[in-house]
């Protein structure tokens, strides 16, 4: 019995880092495009959720000022200590934009996450299946379906 889990939490930890690789993939490719996105980070339990896989985006704060060509918002460019303190805790933030004095509306700032988010979805879905996640699950009809979880972004993480 031991040594069927020991086999179980092998497989599952093989899995786990191979999915990993594949999201470090995904990131590197991202990078190509958007230079302020330098990492990620596992976001709850994988486990939890049927379909998604939740990640954090890091983010390189003045690599995204940089790309962006916007100042900091006003109390970040007085007190840069604020940002020091949000980096350090690991605050998370909804855009990578969210330390920058953007021009536009919300929903601009909004629809810019949704361009990289695609760009996720689309280089994701370019790596080999055995960087996915998958299971299978019973469907209405009574068959086993095989389900790929998708990759999910949740928040930005500066550094």
């Amino acid at each position: 019995m031991k040594q069927l889990i020991k086999k179980i939490l092998k497989e599952e930890t093989e899995d786990y880092q191979m999915v990993s690789k594949g999201i470090d993939v995904v990131v590197s490719l991202v990078n190509k495009e958007y230079p302020f996105i330098v990492g990620w980070e596992k976001d709850g339990d994988w486990d939890e959720s049927n379909y998604f896989i939740y990640i954090n985006l890091v983010v390189d704060y003045r690599l995204a000022k940089e790309y962006y060509n916007l100042p900091f918002k006003f109390y970040y460019e007085r007190y840069p200590s604020m940002i020091d303190e949000l980096v350090s805790k690991k605050e998370k933030f909804a855009y990578p934009t969210s330390l920058l004095e953007y021009e536009g509306t919300s929903e601009e700032s909004y629809q810019n996450f949704k361009k990289i988010i695609k760009s996720f979805e689309d280089n994701y879905e370019l790596i080999p299946d055995e960087y996915k996640i998958h299971y299978e699950k019973e469907n209405v009809f009574g068959d086993m379906t095989v389900i790929t979880k998708e990759l999910s972004i949740n928040y930005c993480i500066f550094v």
